[in-house]
């Protein structure tokens, strides 16, 4: 009983820190401001509960046909502005403008990243649930952008999406709920494809053994009142139509390359993407792969297009 005991306790202080963690404050930040781009914040209110804070960049330069626009949606206990470090790479710094936004934006491309909910400068809504009610903030963000289309010089009918780790699984949540068929396109960078084996492969890579998952996944749909399923990429790709590029590296110890090649089996896609398997990069570190940003570049440029739209 008392080894019973401290399993559960183990699972509920594993769920309660995943859930309580501070997404707020971040210790290294980065705007576009300040690497001198041409950037405006916003914030918008979806509903009468909540507050959404965001910013867009202009492109340096227009394309043969401008105003296209990526939305960006960062990963768990991230956010717009966060940079990245890792005490096993400390040469490491990274934050969404690597990512992509400032070579997209270079590129022609008007670039859009928001801080999801309960993360960086968004309100607090409810706890994380791993992508399904984060999905929502994606499609909102769209409604916003397509609302305010003059304002910011965009085409409201040519909006990308870029998402990673968590923030592909939302992104392909959204595409799969997006109704009136806003997103053009997605690149999907890291992500997992079963949300109950992403748990358990975060918890092991953060030095807590498996052991535990089935415990804390317990305790994570008791206090969200939201299955985990709800969270698994894999269960929607059947209703995501519009074009879609998966990356991942082989070297990802997070999440790991399973969940890569469980999607690309996946015998049930409405439009089966393209994937990309790169090597030698760990979680949220694939942008150095040399010929990332030009292969994304290349993606939205093709999808993007009048005629792709």
């Amino acid at each position: 009983m008392i080894l019973f005991a401290v399993y559960v306790l183990i699972g509920w202080l594993i769920a309660r820190n995943f859930l309580f963690t501070d997404h707020h404050r971040f210790e290294l930040t980065e705007t576009p401001q300040d690497r001198g781009l041409n950037a405006e914040q916003f914030r918008f209110s979806p509903d009468s509960s909540r507050n959404l804070s965001g910013w867009i960049i202009r492109p340096a330069s227009p394309l043969t046909e401008p105003n296209a626009c990526v939305l960006m949606i960062h990963g768990y206990d991230s956010g717009k502005d966060k940079v990245w470090t890792f005490p096993d790479d400390p040469t490491y710094r990274g934050s969404m403008l690597d990512q992509g936004a400032e070579s997209l934006a270079q590129a022609g491309f008007h670039v859009a990243a928001i801080d999801l909910r309960s993360h960086g400068e968004s309100d607090d809504f409810g706890m994380i649930t791993l992508g399904h009610a984060e999905s929502q903030d994606v499609l909102d963000t769209l409604n916003y952008l397509v609302a305010h289309s003059s304002q910011y010089g965009i085409d409201p009918s040519r909006l990308g999406v870029r998402g990673e780790s968590m923030g592909g699984a939302t992104a392909m949540i959204a595409a799969a709920n997006d109704h009136q068929q806003r997103i053009r396109c997605l690149w999907i960078d890291s992500v997992y494809a079963d949300a109950r084996r992403g748990v358990s492969d975060f918890i092991q890579h953060h030095g807590v053994p498996r052991v535990f998952a089935p415990m804390a996944r317990f305790f994570l749909e008791h206090m969200t009142r939201v299955p985990v399923d709800r969270s698994s990429p894999i269960q929607y790709v059947a209703s995501i139509r519009c074009p879609s590029l998966l990356v991942h590296s082989s070297d990802d110890t997070m999440i790991p390359i399973r969940h890569f090649e469980q999607l690309q089996v996946a015998a049930n896609w409405h439009t089966r993407p393209e994937f990309w398997k790169v090597h030698s990069h760990e979680h949220n570190r694939l942008w150095r792969e040399p010929d990332y940003h030009a292969r994304q570049i290349s993606f939205f440029k093709a999808t993007l297009t009048p005629a792709s739209c």
